[in-house]
């Protein structure tokens, strides 16, 4: 080829790749530029996106926020659960209605709000909806609140299924108790309703506007020989029933008639007599209804009065026929009208009175027979009568001479045919000898109460008297016996003790017959280990008997093994009487007491007692007389064992006090039973294993208490003073109630004994004075030393102001057991020596009550016998408690009611740990009421109450570290 050519053919080539090149340079060129373009698109997409998505997620978190309010305040409860069932969220609702807080809901199982009686079938229901994957849920169930109210909840729950399983519920449960309690009443009313009608012995039709029947019951149909029963007849039109029946009735034409008029007029028609052709005699009423004031039907009323009306004529022969007789018996009659205005006075009544019959009929009866005194009860009796009342009464009349004369008046209306009453008819009967019989009786009960107050009178003045050198006797005799008194002193010295205690014994008999005489024996029901009784009883007489030839024994059913609620103190003064009445009677053999359950109840036993001896028996002629009071088999039986005839007659009120009943049986020479049953209430509790040794200690006192004795028996201040000097009480002395007044206002004193009969003041008075005046003792405890054991006379030395009472003759044991309760040693040395400087606002003054002290049963319960461990607690306690519990001072002060229940229910479980159990629901109260935050001043009066009973409460907790302390070294 030609170079030329060769040349030419490379250039269009270049060429031609120029243009290629060009072309796709500028198709580059464009594609980059729509690909600039597209970027530009692509990012400013992007930037609106970013855009729209924080704008839908801000108005996501606004729904959010917007439906969380909804459900927090929705009036429906609205919670979570998992697929178990607990709660993992609860709204405002829940809390609010069922009373929990969201700390109590949350975590827990619904079925436990959930009422016991529909836990079984809430919880089928709920299995059987899992079992199936169901999603949606409707349930109406009751629910206890945590005061115990019941709520009925509506509930919904949607259940959220995942892979084939629930994993979570939600529900929405809705309150609608009010509606559930109206339905019920509404069901109840509306079967009471039907059910009355249905059993009423009238037969019943309603009709409705249209006269279609609503309602019937199967005396209608009987009465009107409907064939087929009352329930089919409803809707039924009866526009034409009357045509249809009137051939039942004797004049046909006036039914028609009158039923026509009752439905027209819509009035109110009770009564009406209808005479039915085969003989029988209907009483009809017509009771329109309506509500609201527009007319909704009628109800018609049908009665069979067949019966009643030919009684009536009966009973108006009868009446006629007794009316002859009665005019020929000692009864006077008297017919007046409704004025009052006499119509007929028959013979016997005009004898009464002295007036013959024209001489009353048309006078008023009250204006000529009746005195003025007795205006108001005839007023009452005229009411009474045109009610329709009848009634028996009794006045004084007037006779024409001018005396009086009672007479009793069975007074009755009188009624015409149609049932109104006219006037009244009344029988007088002259009872003038039984009045004056009566007043002659008054008088003499008047005369007997007289000489009854008189007796018991003589009796307390007589106990007194007797009481009061008989308490010096016994408690000399106490005394002597510390001295170290020879053989035959000893000896003396029994005698005398014994002497004055059968004296004592004496004067409580009587005083007992006369208690229970004038009712004021009462009974003292507490927790007893009964079976614990007959044995202690069984080992006293044993031991008392340990002399004699005679075995004591006793026998407790083995089922009597648990504690029972009745009046330990009765029961035993029962058995003490007749194990005592055995003692006398039995020169050798044995005697027992036995205790057998012969019926059992829900909660009750009847139990059986056996007191039986070997001794001489009692004549079978003479078994009803030995519960008579002073009565004894024969004088020789007096004479040779002595007694009053008093102690079986006291058994026996006691067991009939109890409602029981008491027998005996015996066999002269050979022995007595007696036999009483008395219920008592069964506990259920067992009784403890642990039998408890009560041993009297001589304690010292070490002179730590200043006690005041107002006595004005110079034997009794003695023998107190001797005994308050052995156990290094110190003591003051008083000869009556003004000195020992004067003594109370110049010191304090720690516990005061006052005698209530006394010269100048007696005790009565005297305690009133400390009581009510500023007086430095008007809170110390005063203890009355009577020598009354009447009821009356211990109530007013409690109204007087005293705090408790000690009988005399009194015991060494008596009084000690007074000085241990109301000189509490630990709590008083405590409280000298321990300050309590976090308890500003604790009040000095305070005495709240503390349950008496720390709760030792609850601590035993604990600890137990472990000393170490108990004084880590106590020692813990103090600790939480100095750096805790002033923090509750600092919180009411912010009035940061949020923290203080916090701190509160914080606080609330540490206090029993220490023994203090009587302040939990304190703590309790106060977590409640600062929870609510609403009403600051009863806030701010609890806390109060709490730092009070905190001060007296901690020196008891300090104390008892130290002991415990002390014990540990």
């Amino acid at each position: 080829m030609e170079p030329q050519k060769e040349i030419d053919l490379l250039k269009r080539r270049l060429e031609r790749e120029i243009s290629s090149r060009k072309q796709a340079e500028a198709i580059l060129e464009k594609k980059a530029v729509e690909l600039y373009e597209a970027n530009l698109q692509l990012r400013k997409l992007n930037e609106n996106l970013e855009q729209e998505i924080l704008d839908r997620t801000k108005a996501l978190k606004a729904s959010e926020l917007r439906y969380r309010q909804i459900v927090e305040n929705a009036n429906d409860i609205i919670y979570r659960a998992d697929a178990q069932g607990y709660f993992t969220y609860a709204n405002k609702t829940a809390t609010r209605l069922l009373g929990y807080s969201q700390e109590d809901i949350i975590g827990r199982h619904f079925i436990e709000f959930v009422h016991p009686d529909w836990r079984e079938e809430v919880e089928v229901f709920y299995k059987k909806c899992r079992d199936e994957n169901m999603m949606e849920t409707y349930l109406q169930f009751p629910v206890l609140t945590k005061e115990g109210e019941i709520i009925w909840l509506a509930q919904h729950v949607q259940f959220i299924i995942s892979e084939g399983a629930i994993t979570e519920a939600a529900a929405v449960a809705r309150d609608f108790t009010k509606r559930k309690l109206a339905e019920d009443q509404l069901k109840n009313t509306q079967l009471r309703l039907t059910s009355l009608i249905a059993n009423l012995q009238s037969g019943i039709l309603v009709e409705d506007e249209n006269r279609r029947i609503v309602l019937a019951n199967e005396r209608f149909c009987k009465k009107f020989n409907i064939p087929v029963p009352p329930e089919m007849l409803v809707g039924t039109d009866c526009s034409q029933s009357a045509e249809q029946s009137k051939h039942l009735f004797a004049d046909p034409d006036k039914f028609i008639h009158d039923v026509e008029f009752l439905l027209k007029e819509k009035q109110t028609r009770v009564g009406d007599e209808i005479q039915m052709a085969d003989g029988r005699i209907l009483s009809r009423d017509y009771i329109p209804v309506f509500g609201e004031g527009e007319y909704m039907g009628h109800l018609w009323q049908y009665r069979d009065i067949t019966e009643q009306r030919q009684a009536d004529e009966k009973l108006r022969l009868s009446e006629e026929k007794y009316r002859v007789i009665i005019e020929n018996m000692e009864l006077g009659l008297l017919e007046v009208d409704n004025l009052g205005r006499i119509g007929r006075a028959y013979q016997r009544f005009c004898d009464m009175v002295g007036y013959s019959e024209a001489e009353l009929v048309g006078k008023k009866a009250n204006d000529i027979l009746l005195p003025d005194e007795f205006l108001p009860v005839m007023k009452q009796q005229a009411i009474d009568r045109i009610k329709g009342k009848a009634s028996v009464y009794e006045i004084q009349l007037i006779k024409k001479n001018g005396s009086r004369i009672w007479v009793m008046i069975s007074g009755a209306p009188i009624f015409n045919q149609w049932g109104k009453v006219i006037g009244t008819i009344g029988i007088h009967y002259d009872v003038t000898a039984q009045r004056r019989l009566q007043q002659e009786l008054f008088e003499a009960r008047l005369r007997a109460e007289e000489a009854q107050e008189a007796e018991k009178q003589f009796l307390a003045n007589m106990s007194h008297e007797i009481r009061t050198p008989l308490n010096a006797i016994i408690g000399m005799t106490h005394l002597l016996y510390d001295t170290e008194p020879t053989t035959d002193q000893h000896n003396f010295l029994d005698i005398l003790k014994y002497s004055s205690e059968m004296l004592r014994y004496l004067i409580n008999d009587l005083l007992d017959i006369s208690k229970i005489r004038a009712g004021k024996m009462e009974l003292h029901n507490k927790e007893f280990d009964l079976g614990g009784l007959v044995r202690t009883l069984q080992k006293t007489f044993q031991l008392k008997l340990e002399s004699k030839p005679v075995d004591v024994e006793s026998k407790v059913d083995a089922r009597l093994d648990t504690l029972v609620i009745g009046d330990d103190l009765l029961l035993n003064q029962i058995l003490m009487n007749l194990v005592g009445n055995a003692e006398k009677f039995t020169a050798e053999g044995k005697i027992g007491i036995r205790a057998s359950i012969v019926g059992r109840a829900r909660k009750t036993l009847k139990v059986r007692f056996e007191v039986y001896d070997t001794g001489i028996g009692i004549p079978s002629n003479k078994l009803e007389l030995i519960f008579q009071s002073f009565r004894q088999v024969d004088g020789d039986i007096r004479r040779r064992y002595g007694g009053t005839g008093l102690g079986l007659s006291i058994v026996k009120n006691l067991v009939e006090l109890h409602g029981g009943t008491i027998w005996v049986e015996s066999v002269e020479g050979q022995g007595s039973t007696f036999i009483f049953e008395i219920e008592f209430k069964d506990t259920g509790k067992p009784i403890s294993t642990v039998v408890q040794q009560h041993k009297f200690v001589r304690a010292d006192f070490s002179n730590n208490f200043l006690v005041l004795i107002v006595e004005d028996n110079s034997m009794n201040r003695r023998y107190l003073s001797s005994l308050f000097k052995k156990w290094n009480v110190a003591h003051k002395m008083a000869i009556n109630g003004r000195e020992g007044l004067e003594m109370a206002q110049a010191e304090t004193f720690d516990l005061i004994f006052m005698d209530i009969q006394m010269p100048e003041m007696d005790g009565y008075e005297a305690s009133i004075a400390i009581r009510s005046t500023a007086n430095p003792n008007r809170e110390t405890p005063i203890v009355a030393l009577t020598a009354s054991a009447m009821l009356s006379r211990k109530d007013k030395a409690f109204q007087a102001g005293m705090n408790d009472y000690v009988s005399k003759p009194f015991t060494p044991e008596q009084i000690y057991l007074v000085l241990e309760k109301y000189l509490k040693i630990e709590e008083k040395r405590s409280s000298e020596v321990l300050e309590m400087p976090a308890l500003e606002n604790a009040g000095e003054e305070a005495k709240p009550n503390t349950a008496n002290g720390l709760d030792r049963a609850y601590l035993q319960e604990l600890y137990g016998d472990d000393r170490e461990y108990a004084l880590e607690m106590f020692d813990a306690f103090l600790e939480k408690i100095n750096s805790e519990y002033v923090l509750l001072h600092q919180m009411s002060e912010q009035k940061d009611w949020r923290a203080t229940a916090k701190l509160a229910h914080k606080l609330k479980p540490t206090f029993p740990m220490a023994g203090l159990t009587w302040l939990e629901a304190d703590f309790q109260i106060l977590e409640d009421q600062a929870s609510k935050g609403e009403d600051e001043t009863s806030i701010q009066l609890i806390i109060k109450q709490i730092n009070e009973k905190v001060a007296v409460g901690l020196p008891m907790v300090l104390a008892e570290a130290n002991r415990l302390r002390g014990l540990a070294t």
